[in-house]
C-alpha cells in the first residue's frame, strides 16, 4: 500500500515482481538491473541510476520517470502476455479511516487508506452518528490532524473521498469517547457484538444484529473463536445450529467450550496431548492448564507414565523426580531426521529417567558430523540431548543394523569372531573436551542384527566399522592369531602363541611392556585421532585391570 524505496550500489532482479498498489517506487542506485514486473498502478516509478539494464521487464504506473545517462531496455513478451494489453481503469473505489489521540499536543491524528489515492478528502464529525460536519479537506493527503475547541463525551468520524473522476466513496465511522481515562479511539460497532462494523460490512453479516444467522452464536463468536460461517445457521452439520455443532471433534459443543472458557477451534486447549473432553469428563483436570497439579510435568504425560495428574506426589515420590523406564521406538517423531530410508541402521532408545522422555528429549543429527566424519563411520553422528529438569538413570542407544550393511565391508578381519558380521560395529562417543572420539563398550545380538550400548548422558555419537579403522591404521595379524595383538573396544585385548587356541602363559604374574608408537608425521587428522582413541582404549582397559603400572613417555624428533 506504502511507497518502495531502494537504494545502494547495486540492484538485481531476476524474474521479480515489485508492487505496490497506492504508493510509488523509487529506485536510486549506481547500477541497476531489473527483469520482471515493476508495477505502481496509481503510483510514480522513479529510477535514478547510473547505469541501467531493463531487460525483459514490464513498468506499469500512473508516471514514469527514469534520470540515467546509460540505458538499456527490452520489451518481456512473456510477461506482457500475462498480464494482458489492455489496460484496467475500472478500479473499486473504498476508503478505510482510523485514528488516535496525541495526549501531548491534546489533538486527533485521522488518517486513512484508499484504492485511488489522488483526490479531495472531507474529514467529517458527528455527535449521533447521523447529522456530520466538515472539519477540513484535503487535497491527495491521507492524515489530518484536528484539535475540538470544547470537551466531549463521544464523537462519530469518517471520511469522505472525491476522485478525480467525480467519484465518491464515504468510510465507515470511527468513534472518539471520552472516559474517567481521558481520550480513546474506538472501531464503530453498532450491534455492540465485539465485531466492528468495518469487519461486518466486509463480511456481509448485519452490522446492526449481533447473530445475522440466528444459530445462537455472535457474528464475532462465529468469526474469531469457532471459525463457522456467519451467514448459514448450519455450516458445520446440517440440520444443527453451529452453537450445537462440534467445529474442533472432541466432544464439546461450541457454546459449552465457549462458555467453559475453552477454545472451540482446537480439541486440545491447552496443549496437554488430552483432548477438552477426556480433561473435563475423564481425568478431572483443567482443560485450561497443562499442569494441572503443578509438578512440571504436563497432564497428558502423566497418564502416559501411570501417573496422576490431580497428585504432584503420585508413588510417595514427587512426580517430576520419579524415575519411570521407557522406551523411544524407531518409528517415534522425535527420531525421524535419524531413521531414514537412507541411515544404515534404525535407532531406538531405552532409558530410564524423571520426567517424559519423549517430550524432553531430543536426538538429531549432531553438529559435529562435518569435523568428526571419516571412512570407518557407519551413517550419520548423532546429537543425545535432554533436558535440564530430567536426570537420567540409563540411556541405551540400540542400533537395529539393515540386513545390507551385516556382512564385513572389507573382509580383511572377517576369520576373526571379535570382528565379524555386526561384531566389527561399535558404538563411539565425542569428547568435545579432548576433541577425539571414544568408544564405548558395546553389546550384540547377533540373531536379530541388533547392537547397543549404555552411554548415560547427552552428547554426540556414532556408530564405527573397526575393520576398517585397523586396516585404516595399517594394523597387521599373524596368519593364525585368533584375536588382534592390539586392544579393541569389542573385547578385552588377548594375546597368541602362534595356535589356534587360547593363549596360556607359561607363568602368571609376569611383568609385560607395552609399547604404543604415535605417529605425527605423514597422517591425515582422521587418522591420528584414531591412532589416539585406539591407545586410549588399550591404557583405560590396563589402568583398570592392573595395580603396579608404570608409565613412561618418549618424544622422538
Amino acid at each position: 500500500m506504502n511507497d518502495i524505496d531502494l537504494s545502494g550500489n547495486v540492484e538485481n532482479t531476476q524474474n521479480s515482481v515489485i508492487c505496490t498498489q497506492t504508493g510509488d517506487i523509487n529506485i536510486n542506485t549506481e547500477n541497476v538491473n531489473l527483469n520482471g514486473l515493476v508495477y505502481a498502478p496509481n503510483g510514480c516509478v522513479n529510477i535514478t541510476a547510473q547505469n541501467l539494464n531493463i531487460n525483459s521487464v514490464i513498468i506499469i504506473a500512473d508516471t514514469i520517470t527514469i534520470t540515467c545517462p546509460n540505458l538499456n531496455a527490452n520489451y518481456n513478451t512473456q510477461m506482457a502476455e500475462f498480464i494482458g494489453s489492455v489496460p484496467e481503469i475500472d478500479i473499486d473505489l473504498e476508503v478505510i479511516a482510523f485514528g488516535d489521540y496525541n495526549s501531548d499536543k491534546d489533538i486527533f491524528d485521522i488518517y486513512w487508506n484508499t484504492t485511488v489515492p489522488k483526490g479531495s478528502f472531507d474529514i467529517q464529525v458527528s455527535d449521533d452518528g447521523e447529522n456530520y460536519s466538515s472539519i477540513g479537506t484535503v487535497t491527495d493527503e491521507n492524515a489530518f490532524s484536528y484539535s475540538f475547541p470544547e470537551p466531549f463525551e463521544k464523537k462519530y468520524v469518517k471520511v469522505i473521498e472525491t476522485t478525480d473522476y467525480d467519484e465518491t466513496c464515504e468510510s465507515v465511522p470511527f468513534l472518539l469517547l471520552c472516559d474517567e481515562n481521558g481520550y480513546a479511539v474506538k472501531a464503530l460497532d453498532s450491534d455492540d457484538d465485539e465485531l466492528p462494523d468495518i469487519y461486518e460490512l466486509k463480511l456481509g453479516t448485519d452490522p446492526y444484529a449481533p447473530d445475522t444467522d440466528g444459530d445462537g452464536l455472535t457474528d464475532f463468536q462465529e468469526y474469531v473463536y469457532t471459525q463457522t460461517d456467519p451467514l448459514v445457521y448450519d455450516s458445520v452439520t446440517e440440520g444443527l445450529s453451529d452453537s450445537d455443532a462440534d467445529s474442533d471433534n472432541d466432544g464439546l459443543s461450541n457454546i459449552d467450550e465457549l462458555t467453559r472458557g475453552t477454545y472451540p477451534w482446537t480439541s486440545d486447549s491447552d496443549d496437554d496431548g488430552l483432548s477438552d473432553y477426556d480433561e473435563i469428563y475423564i481425568y478431572n483436570t483443567d482443560p485450561l492448564n497443562a499442569d494441572s497439579d503443578g509438578d512440571g510435568i504436563d497432564d497428558g504425560s502423566e497418564i502416559k507414565l501411570g501417573l496422576d495428574p490431580n497428585n504432584s506426589v503420585t508413588n510417595g515420590i514427587p512426580d517430576a523426580e520419579y524415575v519411570i523406564p521407557q522406551s523411544i521406538d524407531a518409528d517415534n517423531s522425535i527420531l525421524s531426521s535419524i531413521n531414514t530410508e537412507y541411515s544404515p541402521y534404525q535407532l531406538s532408545v531405552d532409558i530410564a529417567t524423571n520426567g517424559d522422555a519423549e517430550e524432553e528429549l531430543k536426538i538429531n543429527e549432531s553438529s559435529y558430523s562435518a569435523a568428526i566424519e571419516n571412512d570407518a563411520m557407519i551413517g550419520a553422528s548423532i546429537d543425545v540431548d535432554i533436558s535440564d529438569t530430567c536426570v537420567p538413570e540409563s540411556i541405551i542407544l540400540k542400533y537395529d543394523i539393515k540386513e545390507e550393511y551385516t556382512e564385513n565391508t572389507l573382509g580383511t578381519f572377517a576369520s576373526l569372531d571379535e570382528l565379524s558380521g555386526i561384531k566389527r560395529l561399535n558404538v563411539f562417543r565425542f569428547d568435545e573436551e579432548q576433541g577425539m572420539l571414544l568408544p564405548i563398550e558395546t553389546e550384540f545380538d547377533v540373531e536379530n542384527n541388533q547392537l547397543y550400548a549404555e552411554v548415560n548422558e547427552a552428547g554426540t555419537y556414532c556408530l564405527m566399522d573397526m575393520e576398517i579403522w585397523f586396516d585404516a591404521l595399517g594394523v597387521e595379524f599373524p596368519a593364525e592369531s585368533s584375536a588382534p595383538n592390539v586392544p579393541t573396544p569389542l573385547a578385552a585385548p588377548r594375546a597368541s602363541s602362534g595356535s589356534s587356541s587360547e593363549w596360556e602363559p607359561d607363568y602368571v604374574n609376569a611383568p609385560v611392556d607395552l609399547v604404543f608408537i604415535l605417529q605425527t608425521a605423514g597422517n591425515d587428522e582422521n587418522a591420528f585421532n584414531m591412532q589416539k582413541a585406539l591407545i586410549e582404549a588399550f591404557c583405560t582397559y590396563v589402568y583398570k585391570n592392573n595395580i603396579d603400572v608404570d608409565t613412561y613417555i618418549h618424544n622422538h624428533v
